[in-house]
């Protein structure tokens, strides 16, 4: 995924000039392009032999992989790790690349650092609890909203823990107090999407 993720936003940086609405949007046509052709497969194939594909391909937040458990901790505490010593350049990088240049950051060798940082954190969330679209957008908004501050030494923390409370807290709500089967995936990513277009209107991501 990170090879993937580098080849991929490399040649989006380039060609976009760092337009992150534009990067946005096409991890969205992406995304719906692979469900299409999940249906797709799900059309030509046996129910019951896709069932057992989609089941052993794709994790659920339901039924975790213990055995991916122990990895996934260690790359997220690398990461973890990697992010907040260099919290001061994200926050001399978030002025823009010009002004970052200006005060001395290597700005591009950090922009493709951080990609692989992101890529490898959105693989160890997926093969744990599986693909949930816009959910890293409406956690940084929150986490933005609730902190008042732009420093990411407080913002990182912050969205790991708001992260991990909508992720637990929906789950629970909606198996044991509410009995319903419905996907949380599918509540975030509705209102992520709606987040996202909210602040497409207002301008407000850059």
């Amino acid at each position: 995924m990170m090879a993937a993720a580098l080849v991929l936003f490399t040649g989006l940086l380039r060609r976009t000039r760092g337009d992150i609405q534009l990067m946005i949007l096409v991890g969205v046509v992406i995304a719906v392009l692979l469900r299409t052709l999940a249906v797709f497969l799900q059309r030509l194939m046996d129910p019951s032999a896709f069932a057992v594909v989609q089941t052993r391909m794709f994790a659920q937040f339901g039924s975790i992989d213990r055995g991916a458990l122990l990895a996934a901790a260690g790359v997220t505490l690398l990461a973890t790790l990697w992010l907040l010593r260099r919290a001061a350049l994200l926050d001399v990088a978030a002025l823009g690349r010009d002004q970052a240049r200006s005060l001395g950051v290597r700005y591009d060798r950090l922009q493709m650092q951080l990609l692989c940082i992101i890529a490898a954190l959105v693989s160890v969330s997926t093969a744990l609890v599986g693909p949930i679209a816009f959910l890293g957008l409406l956690v940084t908004s929150l986490a933005h909203s609730l902190m008042q501050s732009h420093r990411h030494a407080l913002l990182l923390p912050a969205s790991a823990l708001i992260a991990a409370i909508v992720l637990v807290a929906g789950q629970t709500l909606f198996e044991r107090l509410l009995q319903l089967q419905s996907s949380l995936a599918i509540v975030i990513e509705f209102c992520g999407g709606l987040l996202f277009i909210l602040l497409l209107l207002k301008g407000k991501l850059r």
